[in-house]
């Protein structure tokens, strides 16, 4: 994990951790399937 990572993996997780803040489990199963 010490290799960067691709810039499009970095803006998704990023996405997700501010989607994940506010949004339900449920939700947030909906959204990635």
């Amino acid at each position: 994990m010490l290799e960067p990572l691709p810039s499009n993996l970095i803006l998704q997780s990023l996405i997700m951790h501010i989607i994940s803040s506010y949004a339900k489990p449920a939700d947030l199963m909906n959204y990635t399937s």
